[in-house]
């Protein structure tokens, strides 16, 4: 008999690249059995550290576990480049290994946090001035709309 267990997550709030992310976990246990306490572990690559765990109580059968929040923290200080497109975690006693692939828009703070505000008593610029140079359709306008789309998602 095969073991089918789930691992889900949601992503969190978007944040600045090389902080701490606390991202919650659920794990579905599909199986007859009861699924013993167990730490649901991150996977280390060159972006995370691999000592990021977080313990998950025992799962009845058929059940899901509430929502546990694993802070995945990153090696020293990191740029856009060294962002990976996906990360992975795994249960202890079960194997079960499960990788998910998110967008930048987990790290989208850190665009955020550069966009001119120019509200009262806040310290964003009133406006840029950037050069940006390259062949023609070279995607210059595309990389702006699409940085502007992130500054600006979720405001109304």
């Amino acid at each position: 008999m095969s073991r089918r267990i789930s691992i889900s997550c949601s992503l969190p709030q978007p944040g600045n690249i090389g902080n701490t992310l606390s991202v919650a976990f659920k794990v579905m246990n599909d199986t007859s059995e009861r699924l013993p306490a167990q730490r649901l572990q991150l996977i280390g690559d060159d972006y995370w550290l691999p000592t990021c765990s977080v313990a998950l109580p025992s799962i009845s059968p058929y059940t899901e576990s509430r929502p546990v929040a694993l802070k995945m923290r990153c090696h020293w200080t990191m740029d856009p480049a060294d962002v990976p497109s996906s990360f992975s975690v795994r249960l202890d006693e079960s194997g079960a290994k499960t990788i998910f692939s998110w967008s930048f828009w987990v790290f989208t703070k850190t665009l955020r946090d550069y966009s001119p505000v120019g509200l009262p008593g806040s310290h964003g610029a009133d406006k840029y001035m950037l050069l940006c140079f390259g062949l023609a359709g070279s995607g210059k306008s595309s990389f702006f709309n699409s940085a502007l789309t992130l500054m600006h998602e979720g405001k109304a």
